[in-house]
């Protein structure tokens, strides 16, 4: 058996029940040890779809691991609306002003989100509505995601801000931060000449923040 598997590439045997229980565990072990990833989706103007496919990847990362979804969707705001959570709960901001105390308690964070009913893996920091978000604590949201990543839980967030020309505003530094830190980002768009063209404006302004990320682009 094991110079049939040396021919066929077959890295290993598994010889009886006990091995390949041992080898699941181990499997297992590896897939929640795994570095908590941060999954950015960024939406070009015009309800592409961002906020759904936050959403599944939200639901399914949950599945396996303890899940933060983010709605960083400063320009419209829906996460809470569609998954049937408190629209006037703003559990982000009061995340932030905790994460703005040096080594904030992830206890804290964690009171500010609002958990999902059906996933006890999945939680929501939403509620910031446009023009609700202070410089204090735009500046925090760096601070704030390295806190959830450390303890484990993967984020997914929802993003989009303004990016008219003018002054560096909090929407726009708090979308840097989340853009910055992020393993993979989505763009989303509409597969027409208007969606094609806001997503290549949004790309040249934003894909500098994004080297470091797996960017995957998204037309529907």
């Amino acid at each position: 058996s094991e110079s049939m598997a040396q021919r066929l590439g077959i890295p290993a045997i598994l010889w009886g029940e006990e091995e390949a229980r041992r080898w699941l565990l181990e499997i297992e072990d590896g897939r929640h040890s795994a570095p908590a990833p941060l999954i950015a989706v960024w939406g070009s103007a015009g309800a592409p779809g961002a906020t759904t496919l936050a959403m599944r990847l939200a639901r399914e990362l949950a599945k396996s691991r303890s899940v933060v979804l983010l709605d960083a969707d400063f320009v419209a705001p829906s996460v809470s609306e569609l998954m049937g959570l408190p629209v006037d709960h703003s559990g982000l901001l009061g995340a932030l002003r905790v994460a703005r105390n040096d080594s904030p308690p992830w206890e804290s964070v964690l009171a500010c989100a609002e958990p999902v009913a059906n996933s006890a893996s999945l939680h929501v920091l939403s509620g910031i509505w446009p023009g609700g978000l202070g410089r204090l604590e735009a500046g925090a949201m760096e601070a704030l995601l390295e806190t959830i990543l450390a303890n484990g839980l993967a984020v997914v967030g929802d993003v989009r801000s303004s990016l008219g020309a003018g002054a560096q505003t909090p929407e726009k530094s708090a979308v840097d931060a989340i853009l910055g830190q992020a393993r993979q980002v989505f763009w989303v768009s509409r597969a027409t000449d208007l969606g094609v063209s806001r997503l290549v404006r949004d790309w040249n302004l934003l894909s500098e923040m994004t080297d470091g990320a797996e960017n995957s682009i998204l037309l529907r």
